[in-house]
């Protein structure tokens, strides 16, 4: 846990920007002098820029930075050419020599100043999720790894660890994601979870939007756009488990996020009697709109598999309920196999419904959680939320105006190293969704 600043360490004023916008890094500094070097994550990491003998300054970090921001002032401000091509960056500080160098990565996304004009499909990165894991400066809203086991109800963007500190690293997994996807010449274009609250219009560009990995915070509005997005057709593919199980509330345009969870009667909100904007599970009663008649599954009904102690023998693999549907072309698969274990492709957690099993043997929705009674269930496999709770990981597809599918667990890019069941998978719904009409 880092509740003190190293030698160098700092963060961006934006989660993203378009290109051709400025960007500038808040950097405090023990060394008189540092770099700055600007890399595009993919494949390879591509060194974009380098900047070299930036004037270094120390600042303090006040009591409440995890929660405020640091509120340090601007070391360098960088015009994003406008030939940079949308992507996650790293800008990575550099000072000292060995053996006493130091270095510190700073993330942030730069969106396309043409939304579209190279790819129909949107990775919005988890940026959220980012943050709420972030424990840089002392907490974060976590208990685990929060000083003195005490989690905080809003934690800031304007401090360092965005992405590559805490428990939610962009290298988990989307990273991973974006390497398969730029071998495999599938192109894409780059958003965050704030593009999705704040630019709405983005989406219209976009014939499939992507989400990977631990996409766990939403604010309403980006709840509002995605539903909003389906229904005048377009497509939504979740490679993410625990996905959409928090509501938040963005403050100070954005640069904070505010989730007070199960301490529901300490957010301002509460006293209101207005509970549409509740920072709780978006399954609570108040709110009426359980994730699941968005996405079709919720935590709620799935759980852990393989971590916190819960199916810790089995292999992370998923069991096909739904051979010939068209999500499984060209896999030579049939109803009762089983894929992805080699690479534990269920884990660490997992989404599910509630369901029964029809006369035909296969398993279909109850709708009472919010399940839509059109939602396909593909596949399953074992999780709990905790001993004793028996839950379902369940990899579903929904086709309505626009389609929604969801592989509900965290873990799927996983397979995308070598697992050619989960890349054939994969590839069917990137094309199917990203050439539909929408």
């Amino acid at each position: 846990m880092q509740s003190e600043s190293p030698t160098i360490c700092g963060y961006a004023d934006a989660v993203s920007v378009e290109a051709g916008q400025t960007i500038g890094f808040h950097i405090s500094s023990a060394f008189p002098k540092y770099s700055i070097e600007i890399y595009r994550s993919g494949r390879l990491a591509v060194l974009m820029a380098r900047i070299e003998n930036v004037e270094g300054s120390w600042h303090d970090i006040p009591d409440q930075a995890f929660a405020t921001g640091c509120c340090w002032p601007v070391s360098y401000q960088l015009e994003i050419p406008t030939s940079w091509s949308s992507g996650a960056y790293r800008a990575r500080l550099c000072a000292g020599e060995a053996p006493d160098f130091h270095q510190h990565d700073i993330f942030f996304a730069v969106r396309s100043k043409q939304p579209g004009s190279t790819s129909s499909i949107l990775l919005q990165l988890c940026t959220n999720t980012y943050a709420a894991y972030n424990n840089w400066g002392g907490h974060s809203l976590y208990a685990y790894n929060s000083l003195g086991n005490l989690r905080a109800h809003c934690v800031s963007f304007d401090r360092p660890g965005l992405g590559y500190h805490g428990g939610c690293l962009f290298e988990t997994w989307e990273l991973p994601f974006i390497q398969w996807a730029e071998a495999n010449d599938i192109t894409l274009e780059y958003g965050t979870n704030y593009d999705l609250h704040a630019f709405p219009e983005l989406l219209n560009h976009y014939k499939l939007v992507l989400s990977v990995g631990h996409d766990e915070y939403w604010s309403a509005s980006m709840r509002n756009h995605a539903e909003a997005h389906v229904e005048r057709g377009g497509n939504i593919a979740f490679f993410s488990g625990n996905t959409i199980y928090w509501q938040i509330r963005f403050e100070n345009s954005g640069r904070i996020l505010r989730c007070h969870k199960d301490s529901v009667d300490e957010d301002p909100v509460y006293l209101s009697g207005d509970h549409q904007f509740l920072t709780t599970r978006w399954s609570d009663p108040r709110l009426q709109r359980p994730e699941n008649l968005l996405t079709g599954v919720s935590w709620e009904s799935g759980g852990y598999h393989r971590s916190h102690g819960m199916y810790m023998t089995e292999d992370g693999a998923y069991t096909l309920t739904r051979a010939d549907h068209w999500v499984f072309e060209g896999t030579g698969l049939r109803d009762g196999d089983r894929f992805g274990g080699e690479y534990t492709i269920v884990g660490y957690e997992a989404d599910g419904c509630e369901y029964t099993f029809a006369p035909d043997g296969r398993p279909y929705p109850t709708t009472r959680d919010g399940t839509s009674a059109e939602f396909v269930i593909l596949a399953q496999a074992p999780a709990a939320r905790f001993s004793g709770h028996k839950g379902t990981a369940t990899m579903g597809i929904c086709e309505r105006r626009g389609t929604v599918f969801t592989a509900s667990t965290t873990d799927w890019a996983h397979g995308l190293a070598g697992d050619p069941i989960v890349q054939r998978i994969t590839r069917n719904i990137i094309t199917r969704l990203s050439a539909a009409k929408s």
